[in-house]
């Protein structure tokens, strides 16, 4: 074997390692200084990422991720029953949800978009929600409000025009437990002044 076949041949084997090396199954920590390319997590397996770099993320087959720092450069993509529960960090370009998958969001920045296809579901937890459907880049509207944190967010919405169809129907909007409890209390309140009011008219 001559010098350049062999060069080749490592070079191939190289490329190789590289791209195994990009697929996970199990427990994926990225942190602080941790840089990873275009990465692929499969199986159930769990990635958990409080720092670092990923240049882009696919989910499959019910893995889940747990993002609560960090950068992922070209966008996150889960498939196949997957989870992402997101309180920080930014994704660059998109967030993408389809086959079922569930998308918790209580932090964070989405650059570009969200969307999600199936019956995948985005559950959005904050309060002060406003839903302008004229709004925002990306022809689905553009959502604003307030994170848990009290972080202002602003989330635009992708229209599939080719499909005639928004994606933010699948968004659910969770009011952060002090809302629940404020509003609650003042239908308390008012169940209180409307008893009130009977007694003192006179009526039972």
């Amino acid at each position: 074997m001559n010098r350049i076949n062999l060069c080749v041949l490592i070079l191939m084997f190289s490329s190789m390692a590289q791209a195994v090396t990009n697929q996970y199954v199990g427990i994926l920590p990225v942190g602080n200084g941790d840089y990873y390319d275009s990465t692929f997590i499969w199986n159930e397996a769990q990635l958990d990422m409080d720092e670092g770099t990923l240049r882009s993320l696919d989910m499959f087959n019910s893995s889940t991720a747990d993002i609560s720092g960090g950068d992922i450069e070209q966008g996150l993509y889960a498939w196949n029953e997957s989870t992402v529960d997101m309180s920080g960090g930014t994704i660059g370009w998109s967030l993408e949800a389809s086959d079922d998958s569930t998308v918790n969001l209580y932090g964070g920045l989405i650059t570009d978009y969200l969307y999600a296809t199936d019956t995948s579901v985005i559950n959005i937890y904050g309060y002060s929600f406003n839903y302008d459907p004229h709004a925002g880049s990306w022809n689905g509207g553009q959502l604003t409000g307030f994170w848990m944190d009290d972080t202002p967010l602003t989330i635009d919405f992708l229209d599939n025009l080719a499909f005639d169809s928004t994606y933010y129907d699948h968004v659910n909007l969770v009011p952060e437990p002090a809302s629940i409890l404020l509003l609650g209390l003042g239908a308390l309140t008012l169940r209180r002044i409307t008893k009130g009011s009977r007694n003192f008219f006179g009526e039972n």
